[in-house]
């Protein structure tokens, strides 16, 4: 993991109307910092096989660069990043 990386974990059930707590999916990790293409790079990576119904793809938004997704074995990943997404 980069070392511009600050990685936080929560071991908190996430509240969800159909999912139900399993091994693996009650934890989050949240990756802050990096630049656009550090972070893409991480994101892509994770979003194979990643649930297509708790993806939010990166992307800019008021705050910043924002994106979560839920990995193939239902850990879920929060982005977050300053400025703009190159295209």
């Amino acid at each position: 993991m980069p070392a511009w990386c600050a990685a936080r974990s929560t071991c908190r059930p996430r509240k969800h109307p159909t999912r139900r707590p399993r091994q693996g999916n009650t934890v989050g990790l949240y990756l802050s910092g990096g630049s656009d293409d550090e972070l893409t790079v991480i994101f892509d990576r994770l979003a194979i096989g990643a649930d297509p119904d708790l993806l939010d793809e990166l992307a800019e938004r008021p705050f910043g660069i924002y994106g979560h997704l839920a990995d193939r074995y239902g850990v879920h990943w929060f982005f977050r990043g300053e400025g703009a997404i190159c295209d």
